[in-house]
């Protein structure tokens, strides 16, 4: 379903530019795997194969297909060659089973990737001196939110699920991110947002109050 929501198991678009490549090569398709996943233009395994501009972020070793950026390397769950979406997983990131501190994510700024704007990232843990009423700020003169306002049913939700609840924290330490893309860095500091960890998803599965059942990760 589409969210109507900005979103946070983090899901990023990758942007493929066939139109302004010979037809030569966008016609190859390279029949390999990494993991079980099909590895298809413009992705490859090998020097040679696929579009060099992506071989920095999308890379396979030992049998793992890994996303790199500057803020770590992520585990690619699933490539979807026709919706053009890449599926990636954040060990650091926290979800109704797991909870623990992430420093956040970043997209390198000259990487041939966006952000699918059906991902939702939610901060948690957010200090109340960074905040009011659950809205953090770019800074203090402008105060202009960074949380959207519609947002304090799925921080109900996440903070419902027993790994979160044991922390006890209150609603207020949480926010549903607004920038989708992240802002103009690309970039969720979590340690200049004074929050100790997110939780991201693409999809509430068709059970948008049940958090259990949303796909956590990152759409890209």
């Amino acid at each position: 379903m589409k969210l109507s929501h900005p979103s946070t198991t983090v899901i990023t678009s990758f942007i493929f530019t066939f139109l302004t490549l010979p037809s030569s090569i966008t016609s190859q398709i390279f029949q390999r795997s990494c993991n079980k996943i099909p590895l298809r233009f413009p992705f490859g395994s090998d020097a040679g194969c696929g579009d060099p501009r992506f071989h920095q972020s999308v890379t396979c070793n030992q049998d793992k297909l890994t996303f790199t950026t500057h803020t770590g390397s992520y585990p690619i769950t699933n490539i979807d060659y026709t919706k053009q979406v890449l599926y990636i997983s954040d060990p650091s990131m926290s979800t109704c089973s797991c909870t623990q501190p992430s420093k956040g994510f970043g997209l390198n700024y000259d990487a041939p990737f966006t952000f699918q704007d059906d991902n939702i990232f939610a901060l948690l843990d957010c200090s109340t001196s960074s905040s009011s009423n659950g809205s953090l700020y770019i800074n203090d003169n402008s105060k202009l939110s960074l949380c959207d306002n519609q947002g304090s049913p799925i921080c109900s939700f996440l903070y419902s699920c027993r790994a979160i609840s044991y922390i006890n924290l209150p609603i207020s330490t949480c926010c549903v991110y607004t920038p989708v893309d992240l802002g103009p860095a690309f970039e969720m500091d979590l340690q200049k947002l004074q929050c100790s960890s997110y939780s991201g998803f693409y999809s509430f599965n068709g059970r948008e109050s049940d958090p259990n059942s949303w796909k956590y990760g990152i759409a890209l």
